[in-house]
């Protein structure tokens, strides 16, 4: 295979379903086990922009403006609101 799951989980039960899942032996025809570990994923400054071909989040808060592209304090909810009603 040239596929490796690796997970972060901020539940340590999704983290443990997860390996569970990855422990099986019918896994393995799908891709290699990489570790999958409990932790915040809000922060990854430390992993290398291409380190991952796909990532993949079932459920996460939208961010503000995690680049400070915008120079006024207009929400993203805001921005997100339809005008017209």
């Amino acid at each position: 295979h040239n596929i490796t799951i690796y997970g972060s989980d901020y539940l340590k039960d999704s983290v443990d379903v997860a390996n569970n899942i990855w422990d099986l032996a019918s896994s393995a025809s799908i891709a290699n086990r990489g570790l999958i570990c409990a932790g915040d994923s809000t922060d990854l400054n430390f992993v290398p922009s291409d380190a991952f071909d796909l990532v993949y989040t079932g459920y996460i808060d939208p961010l503000q403006d995690p680049l400070e592209l915008n120079d006024d304090d207009e929400t993203f909810y805001d921005r997100c609101d339809s005008k017209e009603e």
